[in-house]
């Protein structure tokens, strides 16, 4: 079995097995509810650049979360970098992520816009680029500070004066600590 199948398989699972243990509480209802969260990911990424074998990378970054009753926006800065034996990139990419939380569970949309470095590895081309990012995702609640993550990118590069542009996409899985305020 390939490394992503396995990877995603081992993420799939440990969430069933956590949506299979009852969430216990102290209380009925929360006492006081938090107004801004701060939150730290790092995942494990596979990126299909359309050339070449997909590339095993990494992603990290934060997020900035302002709680509302019906939806929850965020500030995000991610770090992406996908190194591989045909192409090769990195991007820095700032934006803003929308979640939905239903139970334990927090499905989200993002924009993320920034700029990057894509790099030929046989050729030994070079470019740097503005690279605006569409995905979403679900963060999964294992506790109150840690959670599960699986994300996917699209992101969309202008090459050298190419008008066709690239559009690799990225799937990555990881985890996530929360700072509550």
């Amino acid at each position: 079995m390939k490394s992503h199948l396995k990877l995603a398989l081992i993420a799939v699972l440990t969430a069933v097995a956590f949506t299979l243990v009852p969430r216990v509480q102290a209380q009925a209802t929360e006492t006081a509810t938090r107004d801004y969260s701060f939150a730290a990911f790092a995942t494990g990424s596979e990126t299909s650049t359309g050339v070449g074998p997909r590339n095993a990378g990494a992603t990290v970054g934060f997020d900035v979360t302002r709680h509302l009753h019906l939806f929850d926006p965020s500030f995000e800065v991610r770090v992406g970098i996908a190194p591989g034996p045909t192409i090769s990139e990195r991007s820095v990419l700032v934006g803003f992520k929308v979640e939905k939380r239903i139970g334990r569970f927090h499905p989200y949309g993002d924009f993320l816009i920034g700029t990057g470095t894509i790099a030929h590895t046989r050729s030994g081309f070079t470019d740097n680029s503005t690279v605006p990012s569409f995905g979403g995702g679900v963060d999964f609640d294992l506790s109150k500070k840690w959670a599960l993550k699986a994300d996917y990118i699209r992101q969309s590069w202008k090459v050298g004066k190419e008008t066709t542009g690239f559009s690799p996409s990225t799937l990555s899985i990881g985890i996530v600590y929360g700072f509550h305020f």
